[in-house]
């Protein structure tokens, strides 16, 4: 679960430095604790917290912290218009969780409106770029590849998040493990992304046990097939 940035059209967020601020804004905590039942971890940088990739002390810069938020708000100055949060309003999690986050964001002094769209009218709407930010679920492969959002023509580098040095810098971490730490850094620090939770999945056996289970992962019993539960 991320933000994504409109950064193309959208003046406000053409600064890195005022996209990046708004990771200190977001109680993540607080959203996984309300909306997921334990099946979501809170994560500053897009990855799974409990893989090697993810560093627990570049993570702890860009935590909530609405003292620090406010402060760079003051700083840098606000946008006129309240800034337009793109939601799936098919997905009722997802929308209770804009709600929160421009109501958070308006309380702390930067005006935001949450745009309420179906499924097939929120691609449209990314597609023509009518949004300031999108609130976007995505899933990532094991080895936590982000060329998606970064390579050019990248299935989710939509207006402007496509970029040559991240995405030379994915490479190089699908290349060499120890590089995560320099891509997530530039991915935080840009905020073209803003990561918020990371979702997992489970299986639970009340009555017996099922050997040889290899799921897929939008389908736990894909290759249970034919299997039977042992008592």
């Amino acid at each position: 679960l991320y933000l994504g940035c409109n950064i193309r059209y959208v003046d406000f967020l053409e600064d890195n430095t005022l996209r990046a601020m708004l990771t200190y804004g977001i109680n993540r905590e607080q959203i996984v604790a309300d909306n997921f039942n334990g099946y979501a971890q809170a994560v500053t940088l897009p990855a799974d917290p409990s893989s090697p990739y993810y560093s627990k002390s570049l993570a702890a810069r860009y935590a909530y912290d609405p003292t620090k938020f406010v402060e760079f708000l003051g700083r840098y100055g606000k946008t006129e218009e309240p800034i337009r949060l793109l939601v799936n309003s098919d997905d009722s999690v997802r929308l209770r969780i804009a709600h929160y986050i421009a109501d958070a964001f308006s309380d702390y002094g930067l005006p935001m409106e949450v745009i309420e769209c179906s499924s097939a009218r929120f691609q449209t709407e990314i597609y023509n770029a009518n949004y300031d930010l999108y609130l976007g679920i995505t899933k990532l492969s094991a080895n936590m590849d982000l060329s998606a959002f970064f390579g050019p023509w990248g299935e989710l580098s939509r207006n402007g998040i496509s970029d040559e040095v991240t995405y030379s810098l994915c490479l190089e971490s699908l290349a060499n493990q120890g590089n995560y730490y320099n891509l997530h850094k530039a991915v935080a620090d840009d905020a073209r992304i803003i990561p918020i939770a990371f979702f997992g999945y489970a299986i639970y056996a009340t009555r017996g046990l099922m050997t040889d289970l290899t799921p897929a992962r939008d389908n736990v019993f894909y290759y249970s097939l034919g299997k039977s539960m042992e008592k």
